[in-house]
């Protein structure tokens, strides 16, 4: 069996083409290194990853409807992105998880050089090191309140 490759090396290899018929014949050599998790998969994965967490909890400190939200990691609905932070936040997740569950349910990903991103990546980034300065999801809004910004429209 074929070891997946990473992410940098597909685009790359996609980069290196020069015709449509070299591209697709990159695409079809990569075929087994393409994903179609949604962001419910990726969500019970992390969570299976992540035993100590209780999905209610998580739920409940998202903010985010409890039938809506069962919903959402069951695959049935889809989210906004904000709600897709919220459960994020409330998970646990770092950055590059948060940014993976983003991609996963069709959103863009946390921007630095957006400013309400950028006070998004700097609160997610400082709950994974230990603070517990921002440690709620009501506290991530209410930071980006102070901020300037609209607040999680959970």
């Amino acid at each position: 069996m074929q070891k997946e490759k990473d992410t940098a090396s597909v685009l790359q290899s996609l980069k290196n083409v020069t015709t449509l018929s070299a591209g697709l014949n990159a695409i079809s050599q990569n075929t087994g290194n393409f994903t179609e998790m949604s962001f419910s998969d990726y969500f019970n994965r992390y969570l299976a990853d992540h035993q100590d967490l209780k999905l209610s909890a998580i739920i409940k400190d998202s903010g985010v409807s409890r039938q809506y939200a069962y919903d959402v990691i069951n695959g049935i609905k889809s989210a906004s992105r904000d709600r897709i932070i919220a459960l994020c936040f409330a998970a646990g997740m770092d950055l590059d998880e948060t940014n993976h569950a983003l991609i996963y349910a069709h959103h863009n990903t946390l921007y630095a050089k957006n400013r309400r991103d950028a006070v998004m990546i700097v609160a997610i980034t400082s709950k994974a090191g230990g603070s517990n300065a921002c440690s709620s999801v009501t506290d991530l809004s209410i930071l980006l309140d102070e901020q300037g910004h609209d607040p999680l429209n959970i």
